[in-house]
Formats: C-alpha cells, sequence, structure tokens
C-alpha cells in the first residue's frame, strides 16, 4: 500500500535524510513531511507500509547518539494516556532514530505564535493531564527535562473534548538514586531556555522541581500569551531570574481564580526549595485551589450583585 501523497519544501537541519527517503531495519519507513528541526534532531512524518499507518520519527544527529540512546532505554517502559508513546528505535546510518505514534498536528507552541492564549476554563482540563504524566514519568525514575509548549500537543474530538499530550522529543534522563541528575546536555536547554528552570539554566543537579518549574512556565506563558521571565539569550534569563519577578497571572487574567493564579506563581519560585517537593503533591495543591477558586468565585459574583 502507497502512503497517500504529501509534500514538504523544508528541509532538514542535522541530518541528510529528505522527505520521500525509505528507512528503517526492513526499510519500512517512507518519510512524507518535514516538521520541525533543531540542532540536534530532525522530526518527520512517516508511513510505516508493514503496518499501514503514519508514525513521527525523531531522527537525531550522529553527535547526539548517547544521549539518544539513554533517552531510548529511561523510556522504553513509559506508558500513559498523556504521553507520547515510543515505539521503536533504531541506527539508520549511526543516526539514532526513535519511532513515535503519530504527533498531533495542533501544538501548544502555535499559540503563542498566534498570539492567543488559551480560555480560562481550560486550566481545568490542562492541569490535570499533564500533571498525571508527569508523575508517570517520574515514578519511571526519569526527568523530562523539556517540557514547554512546543513540547505539548493538543488534541480536541468532535465532543468537545480534548486531550492534552507531553511529547518526549528532548533528551529525558534517568534519575539516580537520590531522585536528581546532574550528567544533562545543557546546550540542548538553552534551546528553549524561556520555560528551564533557573537551577537547570546554571547547569546544577536538578531533580523533579526542574520540571514542576518548566511545565508551570509552560501554564503561564499559554495562558499570559508571554513567558513568565522575559530575555533575549539564557544569560540574559539567568540576570532575570534573579533581579526579576514575574507579573502575577491573575493581574493579566482576570477571569483565572486567585488561588489558581497563585499556585501557578508558586511553581515559579526561583529557588526550588520554595516550589512543591514533586508533581503529585503540585497536583494536589491544585486540586485545594480548585476548592478555594469555587469560594472566589462566588465572593467575585456576591461583589457584583452588591455593586
Amino acid at each position: 500500500m502507497n502512503p497517500p501523497t504529501q509534500s514538504s519544501s523544508e528541509s532538514p537541519a542535522t541530518t541528510k535524510f529528505l522527505v520521500e527517503s525509505i528507512i528503517g531495519p526492513k526499510q519500512q519507513y517512507q518519510l512524507v513531511e518535514h516538521l520541525q528541526a533543531n540542532s540536534h534532531y530532525d522530526l518527520f512524518r512517516a508511513y510505516d507500509s508493514f503496518l499501514s499507518r503514519h508514525v513521527s520519527l525523531c531522527v537525531f544527529a550522529s553527535e547526539s547518539k548517547d544521549a539518544a540512546d539513554a533517552q531510548l532505554e529511561a523510556l522504553a517502559s513509559l506508558s500513559h494516556p498523556n504521553i507520547l508513546p515510543l515505539l521503536d528505535g533504531f541506527r539508520e546510518e549511526d543516526h539514532p532514530v526513535h519511532v513515535v505514534k503519530d504527533i498531533d498536528p495542533f501544538l501548544l507552541s502555535d499559540l503563542i505564535n498566534e498570539d492567543t492564549a488559551l480560555d480560562g476554563e481550560q486550566i481545568n482540563c490542562l492541569v490535570p493531564q499533564l500533571f498525571d504524566a508527569l508523575i508517570a514519568f517520574h515514578e519511571n525514575k526519569t526527568l523530562h527535562l523539556g517540557i514547554s509548549p512546543a513540547n505539548i500537543s493538543l488534541y480536541c474530538s468532535n465532543d468537545g473534548r480534548c486531550r492534552y499530550t507531553l511529547l518526549n522529543l528532548s533528551f529525558s534522563k534517568a534519575m539516580d538514586e537520590d531522585g536528581c541528575c546532574e550528567d544533562y546536555d545543557s546546550s540542548i536547554l538553552q534551546k528553549q531556555f524561556h520555560h528551564v528552570a533557573p537551577e537547570a539554566l546554571a547547569v546544577e543537579k536538578v531533580d523533579a522541581r526542574a520540571d514542576l518549574f518548566s511545565l508551570g512556565a509552560s501554564i503561564y506563558t499559554l495562558f499570559s500569551g508571554q513567558p513568565p521571565f522575559d530575555a533575549e539569550s539564557p544569560i540574559h534569563l539567568a540576570e532575570s531570574h534573579r533581579s526579576d519577578t514575574p507579573k502575577h497571572l491573575g493581574s493579566i487574567r482576570s477571569d483565572i481564580p486567585a488561588p489558581i493564579a497563585d499556585w501557578v506563581m508558586n511553581l515559579l519560585a526561583v529557588d526550588p526549595v520554595e516550589r512543591p517537593k514533586n508533581a503529585q503533591a503540585a497536583l494536589e495543591k491544585f486540586q485545594e485551589a480548585l476548592y478555594e477558586a469555587d469560594e472566589w468565585k462566588r465572593e467575585q459574583i456576591s461583589h457584583s450583585q452588591v455593586a
């Protein structure tokens, strides 16, 4: 069976493979569209002729093979409905290739590019799904280390239900016995520096709280239309972490209840000690904030009726 015809005018940035190339141990994957690229990998949509389905292929630069192999090992046993599943991995002419489920076409970074923020009610759907996914990552003794709007996809069904999926296209790393990681490639983090935790940007030992900061920064960006710490480079961002305080989300979005806006700001604490200790604790605090938000809404309605 031939794949549906698709085309792309983009050229890969880090590998020599082009659209229409056929790769794989059994030559079963035809590259049909080039989706995105950075200095470490090219992402393609491909057609699997053996199983008659579309998949996505993350083709890494050859110099990234050690990191890619470590990620493959860390994610091989990870399964969650809100995490992009890793289906297979192989080498193609010294390039590590990860095969993942066909990525939902809409990435949340598209909202930022269009200067459109999410509706305030969406936070009640987004947070439980993504934090539950992050809990699964950490229970698998893996740090994501790449959470940003570009690594979150959105699919909405015809009945209005939305599914947020955490993509694992960055170099996730296994935790050590203490739940930490210090052997990671900081140059990758600097490509998406607006959402990187201060301690990761400083190439210090990190733990699960670094992922909490990144997810909190992504939520802030999606609902405010701007990153919490705005800077032109990783160096300037490090300076901003030390000297600036992000504008409170509640002052930007009056439709987001104050307890929930406060919860987001807590995730953005520069000192990791001031953040929740892990994703489970953060999700529990969110549930508490939801309860307090109901009280907040009733107060707002009462005040408006008096006025």
